[in-house]
């Protein structure tokens, strides 16, 4: 075969596949989520998951992801300023720390070669270069790089990988020759996946060999690994149907997970955001209306799926092991040992297990066609084990560990392109033996079921659409022991309707009690509309001196984690108010002091970039 792609490997000594190269901290020390603007909404990142836990050196970056998808995917509304719960949910699935982009050398190489004036025209700061040697290393560069890495998480990418990675080597052999023979046309990069443990790779095929007078070829590759490197090589044996892994990777030796990709020119498109369909082992396509259900993880952690069916996928001890028919580990294509990021399933009933943590943080989202769930905790160590399952009725979590564990739990109901409703239950603490289940309840309501001991929750409502956003929040919500909280707010005046929680003692299916929640984000200048707060206030407390209860007012211009405690007279904590992330908004909270003597006491509020203290004397 003929060599058709002359100037690849001199592109090499520009762009190794390197982070110092290729994500310096000269580019993403600019990313910082928790203090720092969204470029495409002008406005301070909110305060809320996944951009509250993002670290700055996250790939790919927000804007990128924004850029490779589209503002019409990722916020609500246009100009943009409202997010998408489903594409930012999807962003933190996807996001680690960078490990290598070199799917995005290989599909930027491609362009370069065959589309130079539509890669120019996408990223101008590139400049004219004639021949891809001539790109200098820079900031347009590595985003033309990045962008296109980040395609690799689109819809059609995942759809074709799923239908293409059980493709034989004799098919791969077959295709090569094909795209070889072509005089003109369009390349398409070789994808193939770690036989040895989890990892997956791209590369450029430029040349295929026989070896001699045999049936083996070397196929070589421009390799982003190995800079200038002429000697990269995939092994091919048609007789045995086997290809060897000859990169330097040492990925061992496989019959599938090693194709060509797409044409390059499918990479100038808009990817899709979304669910992808999947493909049985038989080669059959699974009925276009079989539901999907995506679950994103910690990697720094094990986990074991198992189906209703007894069948498990999952990642221990360095591997990943799958016995399903039609699920696929998400396996990000970056040319390392990578685990897992998440799994696209059957919708099915599934139990989950979580072990041998190495950071703090476990996260399990769970992503359907129509509902989000998001687990998180930060308390994770590594002889704990998270037990989770995922059905039709919801998400419930076991604690069988003997600490106590504090969770947070999101519940997103997609209505449309335009409009969400959500449901935030934080600082829920699962003690030792306990369990609580949460599920949507005829899309419009929340159902929150506790199996253990009486706990405390605190709640946040929003509805999210093109018009506007309205939040509801109320903090300490009291919760009995095996007992139920139906949670039904009125979306058509959040703001000012007061929510019901029917409560069922027992579980049993039988409406013992209600609560009515006020919403303790007020307006007090006009309760007609969602006020927003230009700063940060803290009021005196009302009455003062107060005898039992005073009321405290606060403001915060911007999404925060806000403190709110009470000292005495000689500094000592008597009592927390609040500790929360919280929207923006007026808030007031009732302090009752009926187990505190008379006396001074202080009120502090303090945020990232806001604290206060006042005075309030209680007379008994």
């Amino acid at each position: 075969m003929n060599l058709i792609f002359s100037d690849l490997l001199e592109t090499d000594g520009n762009f190794p596949n390197t982070s110092l190269n290729v994500w310096p901290q000269s580019w993403w020390q600019r990313f910082v989520y928790q203090l720092g603007n969204d470029p495409n909404t002008g406005a301070l990142y909110p305060f809320r998951q996944p951009f509250r836990s993002a670290d700055s050196s996250d790939f790919p970056d927000w804007p990128i992801f924004v850029d490779v998808f589209g503002t019409a995917q990722c916020y609500r509304n246009n100009p943009p300023s409202r997010y998408n719960s489903s594409a930012i949910t999807r962003w933190g699935g996807w996001k680690q720390n960078w490990g290598g982009s070199c799917f995005g050398f290989a599909i930027s190489s491609l362009i370069g070669f065959y589309w130079p004036g539509i890669l120019i025209n996408q990223f101008p700061g590139i400049g004219n270069f004639g021949a891809l040697f001539n790109v200098p290393l820079s900031n347009d560069a590595r985003r033309a790089i990045n962008h296109f890495y980040t395609t690799q998480y689109g819809r059609e990418f995942s759809q074709y990988m799923n239908m293409h990675r059980s493709n034989t080597p004799r098919q791969l052999l077959a295709n090569l020759k094909k795209m070889f023979r072509k005089e003109n046309g369009d390349g398409r990069i070789l994808v193939f996946l770690n036989n040895n443990g989890s990892g997956g790779h791209a590369v450029t095929p430029y040349k295929l060999e026989r070896v001699g007078n045999t049936s083996t070829f070397n196929l070589r590759l421009y390799d982003s690994n190995a800079p200038g490197s002429s000697n990269q090589i995939i092994f091919i044996d048609s007789t045995l149907n086997r290809w060897t892994d000859n990169t330097g990777l040492g990925w061992g030796t496989g019959s599938v997970n090693c194709f060509l990709s797409e044409s390059s020119f499918k990479f100038l498109f808009t990817p899709t955001l979304g669910p992808i369909q999947l493909q049985s082992t038989a080669n059959k396509e699974i009925s276009a209306g079989t539901s999907r259900v995506t679950i994103f993880n910690t990697i720094n952690a094990y986990i074991i799926i198992t189906s209703g069916n007894g069948e498990q996928i999952g990642y221990q001890d360095s591997i990943v092991f799958n016995n399903f028919s039609d699920a696929i580990p998400l396996i990000p294509l970056n040319g390392s040992v990578h685990p897992p990021i998440g799994y696209y399933l059957p919708e099915d009933a599934y139990s989950l297990q979580i072990n041998n943590f190495t950071d703090s943080s476990s996260y399990v989202f769970f992503l359907s066609d129509s509902t989000i769930y998001n687990y998180r905790r930060f308390d994770a160590n590594n002889n704990e084990v998270d037990v989770l399952n995922f059905s039709e009725s919801g998400v419930g979590i076991t604690n069988p560990d003997p600490a106590d564990k504090n969770t947070f739990l999101e519940t997103i109901i997609l209505e449309d392109s335009t409009s969400e409703k959500v449901f935030v239950t934080s600082n829920v603490k699962i003690s030792a033996g306990d369990s609580i289940r949460i599920r949507e309840k005829d899309r419009n309501e929340l159902l929150l079921q506790n199996y253990g001991e009486s706990m405390s929750y605190d709640l946040q409502t929003r509805i999210t659409s093109e018009s506007g956003q309205a939040v509801f929040f109320h903090m300490a919500i009291p919760m009995d022991q095996n007992s139920a909280h139906q949670i039904v707010p009125d979306w058509n005046d959040l703001i000012n309707i007061p929510i019901i929680i029917y409560i069922d003692l027992g579980n049993d299916g039988i409406i013992d009690d209600t609560l009515m929640l006020k919403n303790q984000i007020t307006n007090v200048e006009d309760r007609g509309n969602l006020y927003i707060p230009k700063e940060y206030k803290l009021e005196q407390n009302y009455p003062n001196p107060f005898n039992p209860t005073t009321t405290i007012k606060y403001s915060i211009p911007e999404e925060s984690f806000v403190i709110l405690k009470v000292y005495n007279l000689i500094g000592e904590e008597v009592a927390t108010l609040v500790n929360a992330e919280q929207s923006t908004g007026n808030y007031e909270i009732e302090f009752n002091a009926v187990t505190l003597p008379s006396g001074i006491y202080f009120y502090r509020l303090q945020t990232e970039n806001f604290v206060d203290t006042k005075k309030m004397m209680l007379m008994k």
